[in-house]
């Protein structure tokens, strides 16, 4: 697997979670690694991201 931006890995439960630098979030199966779903958000840039139960929450850039 290449990266060509900076990234935020997370397990929990189900799913690896890894988001971007360009706020795209993608949702892995952890014994594969294959991509299940692929979540845009903050379309500035993602900051961070967290996981609760079936919550996911992220932090992302904003332009003025």
């Amino acid at each position: 697997m290449q990266v060509d931006q900076p990234i935020i890995i997370m397990k929990k439960a189900r799913y690896i979670c890894c988001g971007s630098e360009i706020g795209e979030i993608q949702l892995r199966d952890p014994r594969t690694l294959n991509i299940q779903h692929t979540l845009s958000t903050n379309l500035s840039g993602l900051y961070d991201l967290d996981v609760f139960g079936n919550l996911l929450v992220t932090c992302g850039y904003f332009e003025r």
